[in-house]
């Protein structure tokens, strides 16, 4: 979903194999899915960030979801922005 201020938000289900603690759990899915979206998405360089919601799988009951957000440079860190003339990088 676009959300007007050059936004996307994305819902997935949680991988049932993951675990909240492992390098598979809802931050790295998360993570996945942004850079997904970076390198796929036609409009990717338009967009400011990626939001990415993470719901429990099935068989977690007492899940929570979990969201994440990324700013273009993480989840598109080969789209440049545009920087005036004569300013000065940190």
């Amino acid at each position: 979903m676009l959300d007007g201020r050059r936004r996307l938000i994305v819902t997935i289900q949680a991988d049932s194999a993951a675990d909240s603690t492992d390098a598979t759990g809802p931050a790295a899915q998360a993570y996945q899915v942004a850079t997904f979206v970076g390198t796929h998405y036609q409009h990717a360089g338009a967009l400011n960030a990626v939001t990415v919601i993470v719901e429990p799988s099935p068989s977690d009951s007492a899940g929570q979801p979990s969201t994440s957000t990324f700013t273009a440079s993480e989840f598109n860190p080969t789209a440049a922005r545009a920087v005036a003339p004569g300013t000065k990088s940190d």
